[in-house]
C-alpha cells in the first residue's frame, strides 16, 4: 500500500501507476497550533504501507507530517 503526504501528490500518483497500486486514502489535518493529524482510511495491519513524503525545500512541514503519518499507522 503506498500513501502519500501533502508535499507532491503528483509524484506519488505516478509512481503508485508505475508500480501498479493505488494510493491509499488518508488525511492529514493541520491545526491553528500547527499540530499535525493523520488518520488512515485504509486498513493497514498486517500489510506492507509505504507513506511517501518527499521533502522539498522549505522541508518544515513535510518533514512534519512524515512521523506523524508513520505514527498513524495502526500497528498490527
Amino acid at each position: 500500500m503506498l500513501f502519500a503526504g501533502r508535499s507532491n501528490p503528483e509524484l506519488a500518483e505516478s509512481l503508485a501507476r508505475r508500480l501498479g497500486l493505488r494510493l491509499g486514502s488518508l488525511a492529514l489535518q493541520t491545526f491553528a497550533n500547527g499540530e499535525i493529524d493523520c488518520r488512515y482510511h485504509e486498513s493497514v495491519p498486517g500489510a506492507d504501507a509505504l507513506p511517501l513524503q518527499p521533502c522539498p525545500p522549505p522541508a518544515n512541514d513535510p518533514l512534519v507530517q512524515l512521523p506523524a503519518m508513520i505514527h498513524a499507522a495502526p500497528l498490527p
